[in-house]
């Protein structure tokens, strides 16, 4: 802290220990809900600048995987292959258009 807010401090403290005890408790709410509100503009700015970080990214060409991911809502490497669900099908006697 340099000299500057050393005394900047000092004299706060001071005007606050001169307070009545109602003062201290009103200055103090006040105080917290200040910093409580700085906190969610903050959190609320990380938020914005994360979603323009992503908008942006989405600009790019995804490749076919992670496009199929994004339809399912699944990582690319969690989707069932298409031979999978074929086989399945198949199994359970469901027909496929090759077969009509």
């Amino acid at each position: 802290m340099s000299k500057k807010e050393q005394n900047t401090y000092r004299s706060a403290r001071e005007a606050f220990d001169d307070l009545a005890v109602e003062e201290k408790a009103r200055f103090m709410v006040e105080a917290m809900m200040s910093t409580v509100a700085e906190g969610i503009d903050r959190i609320s700015q990380a938020i914005a600048d994360g979603f323009d970080s992503a908008d942006k990214g989405s600009t790019e060409e995804p490749g076919e995987g992670e496009a199929a991911a994004r339809k399912t809502n699944r990582p690319a490497h969690k989707r069932p292959s298409k031979a999978k669900n074929q086989s399945k099908k198949k199994q359970s006697g469901a027909s496929t258009p090759d077969a009509a």
